[in-house]
């Protein structure tokens, strides 16, 4: 990573003069195009994120703070994978963390930090100015920092404010402004590691490292799988207002196969969530160790928000469970929450006007690109024709 530095500028308006001094902010990690997206997912550090890029048998493991990792859980590992949990780093194998850990380490910052080159840009900006509201020395200066950043640092100006300038430190900071948004260096959000947290980051970035919702799922893969049939019953436990029904409800998501039906808990949890993020065991480190894993899943818009249901779709392309049953779920869900509520397919007689329209469920229909994602269960049929293909079962000697 390069070095990041602020130059904050300094205004007297007695004086018609501008000074300014350079703060070491820490390292320049990236950019951000949004505040959503996560920090830890443009950090370059060599971290085994699926059980299947690590070789966990016999393996010493050291744990990082911050982890959503309950220590029951790692103790069914002991026995069946002979694992070893060691205080010292230096003689693990592996170094447990967390993106919460990771994403600690860094700030993010609205400034826009620029490449070496623009504070040349910088200084010919100012140099019509010396004499006038510059001095020569601060060109001087400006040079000499030039001079001394490395070919990969990063720099960001930050300007004194203010109703009452001179008509000259006006117009020069409005030419510098004018420059900075077509300058091409422009990005979103800066991410920057802080100064104080260097030392940890540089020993992550020695150490092979696993990320704790990945040995969540190792320890996680004998546990029960949910089934459809057990989704209706689970959901009205975690919508229940009884306290003790939704927590055990939220408890059974934690502790299930969650990798083997996501499909299943993921639907639960987008469409319960405004109910169990109020469960009496929403902050044990059981349950948090889901909500690491299906932070992606979160609801960020009202349920009745077509947004919502392009949301849950989008996530469940991406971990690649949108199965049949989840987009039927949904289907049937679009169709009664959104249509027959809005009053479409009323058929009591005698209320309001008449009922018009007739929007039948299979109506709705995913375009294409969408549709070509659902993950079928094979068939009777697909299953003979896989069967009896020439590289299939039929050259069996009986």
């Amino acid at each position: 990573m390069n070095r990041a530095y602020k130059l904050d500028i300094i205004y007297s308006k007695d004086e018609d003069n501008i000074s300014g001094k350079v703060n070491n902010i820490g390292y320049w990690a990236g950019e951000k195009a949004s505040w959503q997206e996560q920090t830890h997912n443009i950090v370059k550090l060599d971290i085994a994120t699926e059980p299947d890029m690590v070789d966990i048998n016999g393996a010493k493991l050291y744990r990082y703070p911050k982890l959503s990792l309950p220590r029951l859980k790692v103790d069914t590992l002991k026995e069946k994978y002979k694992i070893k949990v060691v205080r010292d780093q230096n003689k693990a194998d592996y170094g447990i963390v967390s993106n919460k850990l990771i994403d600690g380490l860094f700030t993010d910052s609205w400034d826009t930090y620029y490449q070496k080159d623009e504070l040349l840009e910088f200084i010919l900006k100012l140099k019509p100015y010396v004499g006038k509201i510059v001095e020569q020395d601060f060109i001087n200066k400006l040079n000499a920092l030039f001079d001394k950043l490395g070919d990969m640092d990063r720099i960001a100006f930050k300007l004194a404010h203010s109703w009452d300038t001179s008509d000259d430190y006006s117009n020069w900071s409005n030419a510098w402004a004018n420059y900075a948004r077509e300058s091409a260096t422009r990005g979103g959000y800066t991410v920057l590691l802080k100064n104080e947290n260097v030392p940890t980051f540089q020993e992550l970035s020695k150490s092979k490292l696993i990320l704790d919702k990945c040995l969540n799922r190792i320890c996680n893969e004998d546990a029960h799988v949910i089934t459809e049939d057990e989704v209706e019953t689970t959901l009205q436990m975690l919508n229940s207002n009884d306290h003790e029904a939704r927590a055990m409800g939220l408890e059974m998501l934690a502790n299930c196969n969650v990798e083997e039906c996501f499909d299943k808990v993921a639907y639960m949890w987008h469409w319960a969530f405004e109910r169990i993020r109020y469960a009496t065991n929403w902050n044990t480190v059981n349950v948090k160790a889901l909500r690491e894993r299906m932070y992606d899943v979160n609801p960020h818009n009202q349920n009745h928000s077509i947004h919502a249901w392009n949301q849950l779709v989008q996530q469940l392309i991406k971990e690649q469970s949108f199965t049949e049953w989840v987009w039927l779920k949904i289907r049937s869900d679009i169709h009664e929450n959104m249509i027959n509520r809005v009053g479409f397919n009323r058929k009591e007689p005698g209320v309001g006007s008449p009922a018009i329209f007739d929007i039948k469920l299979e109506a709705i229909e995913l375009r294409d690109t969408y549709f070509n994602s659902v993950i079928k269960k094979p068939s009777g049929e697909d299953i003979l024709d896989e069967i009896t293909q020439p590289d299939g079962f039929d050259d069996l000697p009986f």
